[in-house]
């Protein structure tokens, strides 16, 4: 990730002495800082920068496919130093922000949680707001979006959770989506994109499921979408698919 004038690289490996956050200057490739993680165990996640009393924060999830008592980290993203961390589980999945809580489980199993920002040290005991079960695997991220919280799992089943509370709003499948690997992306205006070069959904946010568009491009593949300059990447298994309106 990108944090000022560095970039950050999270190392959450198999031999848990080679776990690490290191922050080069993203011009001169210097090295800046370095937080090493001896106890950490693997993880695919990325991290996620957010704001927490207009003070940023560097959100990690990385527990192997277990529970462990500091599974979500935060890190001040200037100099890696530890500012609060959570009981939980964390592997395939990175963390999801919104309505002041943060959101993030493991991705395969096990129990989502949600938990407020704003302590320091241990906030297992404290800070946790709410959990959830997972009902099945989910590889791709969770996305806050307004007062939603929305997770796509396997078989293409659509579940949303109201943030504040934790309560399911609705659980409904998009038949035949080519992947549940792919982390959604949303605009300004609300709309959901599970986009792959495959069969991908257009929802639109909000207490339905409101499916705007359906469309395929018939070369189904996993990895998660990218926006640049208003048009949308895809790759697929033979093509990389740029989408937006022609250039006159």
């Amino acid at each position: 990730v990108l944090y000022g004038d560095t970039v950050i690289l999270f190392c959450a490996m198999a031999k848990k002495e080679d776990s690490r956050a290191v922050a080069f200057d993203k011009t001169r490739g210097i090295l800046r800082w370095e937080k090493k993680f001896p106890r950490m165990h693997f993880a695919h996640s990325t991290p996620l920068i957010i704001q927490v009393n207009n003070k940023p924060q560097m959100l990690i999830v990385a527990s192997g496919m277990e529970e462990t008592p500091d599974a979500l980290q935060s890190l001040d993203p200037a100099d890696g130093k530890l500012l609060w961390w959570c009981r939980g589980e964390g592997d395939a999945s990175s963390p999801a922000y919104g309505q002041g809580l943060v959101y993030f489980d493991d991705g395969r199993r096990g129990t989502g949680v949600a938990v407020d920002p704003t302590g320091s040290g241990d906030v297992s005991d404290t800070h946790i707001r709410w959990t959830i079960k997972l009902r099945g695997e989910a590889l791709s991220s969770p996305i806050v979006v307004g007062e939603y919280l929305y997770r796509l799992r396997k078989l293409g089943f659509l579940q949303c959770w109201e943030m504040a509370t934790g309560k399911e709003i609705y659980s409904e499948r998009l038949q035949k989506i080519s992947s549940t690997w792919a982390s959604p992306i949303a605009d300004p205006k609300g709309r959901l994109f599970f986009a792959n070069a495959g069969l991908s959904y257009v929802v639109q946010a909000g207490p339905e499921c409101r499916v705007l568009a359906v469309n395929d491009l018939g070369d189904g593949n996993h990895p998660s979408p990218a926006v640049a300059n208003g048009r949308l990447f895809l790759v697929g298994m033979k093509n990389i698919y740029c989408i937006g309106t022609e250039l006159k």
